[in-house]
């Protein structure tokens, strides 16, 4: 019988790509908004240095929406590898009971 397998390999691949940039991307906004911070503590005044809090705040917002939806995606590449293969599994059985049912061969 034609073997119908899917390899999920790729998909838990791309997952891992995920939370590789996941990671990455988190320590690079961790470590870029911790610069930004001390350099407006060690002098900036006024509205100058309001303004740039401000801006860090938003820039600090994105990073974490970014990360986290990279954090998502990781998950969601690992959760649909695994569902496929369940499914997968499952049909492979039901269509081998039927072809056994009609005396099949189904090796």
């Amino acid at each position: 019988m034609t073997d119908f397998s899917a390899n999920t390999d790729s998909l838990h691949h791309s997952g891992h790509k995920c939370n590789t940039m996941h990671i990455e991307t988190h320590e690079v906004m961790r470590s870029a908004c911790s610069g930004i911070e001390s350099a407006v503590d060690s002098g900036w005044i006024g509205a100058s240095a309001e303004a740039m809090r401000s801006r860090l705040e938003a820039i600090r917002t994105a990073g974490t929406h970014i990360t986290g939806q990279l954090n998502e995606h990781s998950g969601r590449f690992h959760s649909t590898a695994a569902s496929y293969t369940t499914t997968e599994t499952h049909t492979v059985k039901t269509v081998k009971r039927a072809g056994s049912s009609l005396n099949l061969r189904t090796d």
